[in-house]
């Protein structure tokens, strides 16, 4: 029942994958300011069914004001700007992020709140990627970035945006097995990259394997590493580099590990510092990069 300028909104169908310009084309808005609000189903005014949640709709609340200027003109582009807004008190649902921006991840559960701008006014933003800019508060968030060898699971963090990159400052969580605490940026436009650094403190070196889709080794090892991991590439390519420091064992981490040559080897030799093990061989120290 929701209607812009006196006009019904178009149908879901009618606009999807056309991006907000044409959404917002699509509108018909007359000159002036007009407000939406919806919450539990709506996105951009227009209803939607296909949510990316297994269950029902979800709850949350989305706040979205539309303002538009010089919408009839030919000497100059329209100027419109859409305004996010979840409160913390109904925190959207995370999937919707993804649908709003387009950026290259797939968000599949947490909440989030705050307030995103997207602003078009001149022949780039309407017709390449529109200026965003704002503040979100996420909390419990998976996701995957694409070609990415995991998940990224139960990450607290809050993303800034400016100059169509989203900056990240100690966000937490876990990539796979690896528990990691993430600072950097992306780009999200569709020329954009990542620059993000990750502090692991400290992953049982197969379980690092396979998050990282990394071949087994020959022989068994037995240890657990700490140190950097880095995401940099094109957002369609991401590349994982990173270096690692054998790091002792945890108690629990000892009693999850799995019974091995390697293993036996460092509980034979635990008492003279040895930390770790390739096959028979147990040490005390290690470094590796990849």
């Amino acid at each position: 029942d929701l209607r812009t300028g006196g006009a019904p909104l178009p149908r879901w169908e009618e606009v999807s994958g056309r991006g907000l310009g044409a959404a917002l084309q699509l509108l018909k808005m007359r000159p002036g300011t007009h407000r939406l609000a919806m919450t539990r189903g709506a996105a951009l005014g227009l209803q939607r069914t296909d949510w990316a949640t297994p269950k029902d709709r979800p709850s949350g609340e989305l706040n979205v004001s539309i303002t538009g200027r010089h919408l009839f003109r030919s000497d100059r582009d329209a100027d419109v700007r859409a305004v996010f807004r979840s409160p913390p008190s109904h925190p959207l649902h995370a999937a919707n992020v993804e649908r709003i921006l387009g950026i290259p991840m797939d968000i599949y559960d947490g909440r989030v709140n705050g307030e995103l701008e997207v602003r078009m006014h001149d022949r780039k933003t309407w017709k390449e990627f529109p200026d965003i800019t704002g503040r979100l508060q996420c909390r419990g968030v998976n996701f995957h970035f694409w070609d990415a060898t995991d998940d990224f699971e139960d990450v607290n963090m809050n993303l800034y945006f400016e100059d169509n990159r989203m900056y990240l400052h100690r966000a937490a969580g876990r990539f796979g097995a690896i528990p990691l605490v993430a600072s950097g940026d992306l780009g999200i436009s569709p020329q954009g990259d990542y620059r993000i650094v990750a502090q692991v403190p400290g992953v049982e070196i197969n379980a690092l394997r396979e998050t990282l889709a990394a071949r087994p080794l020959p022989y068994p090892v037995h240890g657990s590493v700490g140190g950097t991991l880095h995401i940099s590439g094109d957002l369609e390519h991401p590349v994982y580099t990173g270096t690692a420091v054998a790091t002792a064992l945890t108690p629990e981490q000892l009693r999850m590990s799995a019974p091995s040559t390697a293993r036996d080897a460092v509980l034979a030799d635990a008492a003279e510092g040895a930390i770790g093990a390739y096959y028979k061989v147990p040490f005390k120290s290690a470094s590796l990069v990849f």
